[in-house]
């Protein structure tokens, strides 16, 4: 994943609560269940979501005294004591200043009465440097932390779940910005002797299953790129007018097995349609991390298309044979 680990602020409180029990707000987060351990991450749910513990607190208003002790909620003997919070160091001469004489003061009293505590400013990372080095057994997860309520009905629906469609596309859209703004044009991708030598064209519409290009062309060059940190198979689904086959092959002249099936009833109805094409041609592909892969496609008509195991009719029905 790139990281060491992640810390968490917010989880539901019955988990919370639940894993304080069983000392397992720390673990071994599996977010990804196909990449396996490679997907793998240390994750630490914080005590008090970021703030301070009860009782302190320098700022303008006045807190009353009394800590929380924290070690019995954690699996080692490393504890994470947060000091931020929202709005929060407004005066912070005062925040440092105090916490200079609390750390001063809680490793005077630990020398004095032997207690082996010490206290002392950290950082996120030397504190996973620590908790690793304690080789601590830690439980998986392998699910997500919604739906979220810091309180018992108080939960926090809008903030993740009002228009997850609209959020979905603003993600999308800017994870393509950030590639066309780091990449320039891709150029010398295949290396065969017969290069496909056109403009780089994007199909702007490929979502509603247009493509100008593969329906007009009989040879094009089809460069499909993963902005993911890991690995990605993906189905490649391009609309194309014949169906008596056609040849991918990757950049290294390997053939790629495909299929040509004929369009849903559903698209070939759609009142705005424009595209001629009634058929599409679907293949797999494997494009590497943060990488691209360039597949050549061709026609040819000698090669028999794959015919699918079921007859899609042009009413309005599927029919199995």
């Amino acid at each position: 994943m790139g990281l060491d680990g992640v810390f968490l602020g917010r989880i539901h409180v019955n988990d919370k609560q639940f894993r304080r029990s069983q000392k397992s707000l720390e673990f071994v987060w599996n977010a990804d269940r196909n990449l396996g351990k490679s997907s793998e991450l240390f994750a630490s749910v914080l005590p008090n979501v970021y703030q301070p513990p009860k009782g302190f607190c320098f700022d303008r208003t006045s807190c009353a005294p009394g800590a929380d002790v924290l070690a019995k909620d954690y699996g080692t003997k490393n504890v994470m004591v947060t000091m931020g919070g929202d709005l929060a160091y407004t005066k912070a001469d005062s925040w440092f200043d105090n916490l200079d004489r609390l750390i001063a003061a809680v490793n005077k009293e630990a020398a004095t009465t032997g207690t082996p505590v010490q206290a002392f400013y950290s950082t996120p990372s030397c504190y996973l440097r620590a908790v690793n080095n304690a080789s601590a057994p830690w439980p998986v997860h392998t699910q997500d932390f919604l739906p979220y309520a810091d309180k018992q009905h108080f939960y926090w629906t809008g903030l993740y779940s009002s228009r997850p469609s609209l959020k979905r596309y603003a993600r999308y859209a800017n994870g393509f910005l950030q590639k066309v703004i780091s990449d320039g044009m891709v150029s010398s991708l295949w290396r065969n002797p017969e290069s496909f030598d056109e403009p780089l064209q994007f199909c702007h519409r490929l979502n509603e299953t247009v493509c100008f290009m593969t329906e007009n062309v009989d040879r094009f060059v089809v460069v499909a790129y993963n902005p993911m940190s890991h690995k990605a198979t993906h189905n490649i689904r391009l609309p194309v007018p014949f169906d008596d086959g056609y040849k991918v092959q990757s950049y290294d002249n390997k053939t790629i097995e495909s299929q040509v099936v004929p369009r849903v009833n559903t698209v070939l109805e759609l009142p705005s349609k424009t595209s001629t094409a009634t058929n599409e041609l679907v293949f797999q592909v494997e494009i590497p991390q943060l990488g691209a892969s360039a597949f050549h496609v061709s026609r040819t008509p000698s090669i028999l298309a794959f015919l699918p195991m079921c007859h899609i009719s042009r009413a309005r029905s599927l029919r199995m044979k």
